[in-house]
Parts: structure tokens; sequence; C-alpha cells
């Protein structure tokens, strides 16, 4: 038993040293503990509809977002998501849902300019009725004329359990990845447009004349011009619970992604 104990304070050591960095780089923490204020302080509360507070993995009461279908919860990031096309970035939550129709965890997805048809910028993260089921990156709409451009897991996670997804998006080598639970899922390309990027196994890389068309900063709203707030958006068509949310202006790493 001895000679593994080394291996044992090795790997204690590690998850510390990983958990201790999470604070790193957190532009927003919103843990959802019968409250929906950011913790850090940094992003303020907009509009909210048909919220409530549901248990959490713990079954501990009142610990979890909870919405129906109808409800959102709008947030104002004073520019700390205006990622543009160059600026890496991570988002965490912890989901459970039954549900399988379009739907997201969070969303700033919205026009690239006020008024413009055709344009795209900002990203959600949920599900899509395309890959029903699977956890769904999107990262350039469909009413984009250059085509939209989402990433879906090849496994299905509407399935009632709670689950903690992480997208990782690097602009420095142009890639992303998806997590659930601790481990990076195989990829589904899915788009009209075979010319922003490619698959291999779990990671995506940006094609380098299609990066400048990945536009990751808010959008405009498609129904309320002027209004970028309105478009940073929990829940949105969201039906189920959301927990433990998380925003990082950097990379997370394989083994900060698992001691989330």
């Amino acid at each position: 038993m001895k000679k593994y104990l080394p291996l044992l304070f090795l790997a204690a050591s590690l998850t510390s040293q990983a958990q201790g960095s999470l604070t790193n780089g957190l532009l927003a923490r919103f843990p959802f503990d019968a409250s929906y204020t950011d913790v850090t302080g940094n992003f303020e509360l907009g509009d909210m509809a048909s919220l409530s507070f549901g248990p959490d993995a713990r079954g501990q009461a009142a610990a979890a977002l909870q919405l129906s279908g109808t409800g959102q919860l709008a947030v104002q990031p004073g520019g700390l998501l205006n990622f543009g096309t160059t600026g890496s970035y991570s988002f965490s939550v912890a989901f459970r849902t039954l549900a399988s129709g379009t739907q997201s965890f969070f969303s700033n997805q919205g026009l690239y300019t006020v008024g413009m048809a055709g344009s795209s910028r900002g990203w959600s993260l949920g599900f899509d009725s395309r890959q029903a089921g699977k956890v769904f990156l999107n990262l350039v709409g469909i009413n984009s004329t250059n085509g939209g451009l989402g990433l879906a897991t090849q496994a299905s996670f509407n399935d009632g359990a709670w689950h903690t997804v992480v997208a990782v998006v690097d602009r420095t080598s142009n890639t992303v990845r998806l997590y659930i639970d601790g481990t990076a899922q195989p990829l589904t390309y899915v788009s009209s447009n075979p010319t922003y990027g490619t698959v291999a196994g779990s990671t995506f890389t940006i094609g380098n004349t299609a990066s400048a068309f990945v536009d990751l900063s808010p959008g405009y709203s498609l129904t309320q011009p002027n209004t970028i707030g309105l478009y940073n958006r929990f829940g949105l068509d969201y039906n189920g619970r959301l927990d433990e949310a998380r925003f990082y202006n950097r990379v997370l790493t394989a083994a900060e992604v698992q001691a989330l």
C-alpha cells in the first residue's frame, strides 16, 4: 500500500492546484443558490421572467435555476464578453433536462449590426432541433449569409440527469472543444458551409480564412434594436434546471475542467 501513497498525494496535489486556479480569469459566476446574482459582482442583472428555483444535483432545495420553456434571465456583462474574433473564452454550466427542442443554456447570438439582415455575431450553448438531444454550440447564426456554424456532441444528454458542460474556445490555436462531465466529447460539424473548419475527434479547428466570420462578441437583438444586454440571456426557450454557471476570459485546461 505504501508504494501507492506518493501517487495518491500527487493526484490530490494536482487536483488542488487545478481547483485553486479556477479563480484566474473568472469573469462571472452564478451559483443560483436562491439568488440570480453574479457573486463576482462583474455582471449586472437585466430583465427576468418566469423564473424559479429548484433542487440542485445534491438535492438541496432552491439551489438551481428552474425554467419551464418560457422564461429567461438577462444579464449585463458590461463588455466583458466582447471576445470578437481573437479572444479566447471558456463557459461552464450544469444542466438537467428531458427536453429536445431548440433551447439555450446561455445565448448572446444576434445581428452583427443593428438592422443588418444576414449578419451574425455572438454564440449560444444548449440544444438544437437539428441534432435532437445533443449538446449544441452555435458559433454562427443560421441567419448569416455565410451559413450557420454549429458543433454538436455525438452523444445525447437530455436524459433527466445532471451534467456539466464546458465550452472552450481557443483563438490562439483556433480550436473549440466541448466537455461533458469532464470528458472531451467527439463532435459533429453542423453547417451548410464546409469552409468554416474541420472536426477531428473532439476538436474543431476554425479555418484561417473563416476565422474573421466567427465573431463571438454579443450580437444585437432581432426584436429590440440597440439593446445588446437583452441578448446575454440564460434559459432562452429552456425547459429544465441550470446551476453553477461560470464565464472565463481564457482557455481552461483539461485538469481545470475536471475540477469544476
